[in-house]
């Protein structure tokens, strides 16, 4: 029995579902064994800045559970409005800190940017996320902004790690990294559009860091290393918003998923070895 045919995820044509190469453009394994179909349908409008927000607010919703039983007075006598719903060490367990990449914990540069130290924190940020994310996934496509959002936001807290002290967390590394990607975005597609894109887009970025000068524990490194990561990822982005979304993004942005499931895994494990430790000594 002849297999069911499919098209070509690279050059759109008719072909064979087990084909091992594109008869037509030799794209190899085009049909995934069966699962290209899957994929492809699992992106098709796939709505990503509502399933970050809800991530990221689960994820600060567990922090606070760990707060309210480890880190009380934070999260109960906070000095200031800016510190409401302070979780501290919850979030600071998968912070990035660059001594701790460097010994090994590599995995917090995928971590750090999920997770919030405050209710105005993540208020701030998932607001300024969900309009970037749409915009970038109504442009380019669900599995692209998912790429930007998850290396822009490695990027940054590569930068934050490196270039200063203590622990790093928040998805402004990210959002910064959306803002370069659709700079560059703009930029490459010019005319009215894209100059509106481009410059809007700036026009964000440098009033959020004029907002944010003033405030305490604000990683300015970390928003201008989420910056350039996205503006490099940008490059690597089609000039035009009629470039369909291709398998290898679809493929990468499930890789770079996986990954970071992982390593929030690697950060539960450190949790619980954590905890291990401080039952010891009660």
């Amino acid at each position: 029995m002849s297999s069911r045919a499919i098209l070509c995820p690279n050059c759109r044509r008719l072909i064979a579902g087990d084909e091992r190469r594109c008869p037509y453009c030799d794209a190899l394994a085009p049909g995934l064994s069966g699962l290209g179909a899957p994929i492809d349908r699992l992106f098709v409008d796939l709505p990503v800045e509502n399933i970050i927000l809800v991530v990221c607010v689960g994820l600060y919703l567990l922090d606070l559970c760990l707060a309210a039983l480890l880190h009380t007075e934070a999260l109960f006598n906070p000095r200031s409005f800016l510190e409401l719903g302070s979780v501290g060490v919850g979030a600071m367990v998968g912070a990035a800190n660059g001594e701790l990449l460097l010994s090994g914990q590599v995995w917090r540069l995928l971590t750090a940017s999920w997770l919030h130290g405050s209710l105005m924190h993540i208020g701030f940020n998932m607001w300024a996320a969900r309009s970037l994310i749409q915009l970038q996934r109504q442009l380019l496509g669900s599995a692209r902004a998912i790429n930007v959002w998850i290396l822009s936001g490695a990027g940054g807290m590569l930068a934050a790690s490196l270039l200063s002290d203590g622990g790093t967390v928040g998805a402004s590394t990210s959002i910064f990294g959306l803002g370069g990607a659709l700079a560059v975005f703009g930029w490459r597609r010019g005319g009215t559009i894209g100059k509106g894109i481009r410059d809007s887009v700036l026009r964000w970025v440098v009033m959020s860091t004029l907002l944010t000068l003033g405030m305490g524990n604000v990683s300015h490194v970390g928003h201008a290393g989420g910056f350039i990561a996205g503006a490099l990822v940008g490059l690597a982005l089609p000039p035009h918003e009629s470039v369909r979304e291709g398998r290898g993004a679809r493929l990468l942005a499930l890789a770079l998923t996986g990954l970071t499931a992982l390593s929030f895994a690697m950060a539960l494990w450190f949790l619980i070895r954590l905890l291990g430790f401080w039952a010891n000594w009660e």
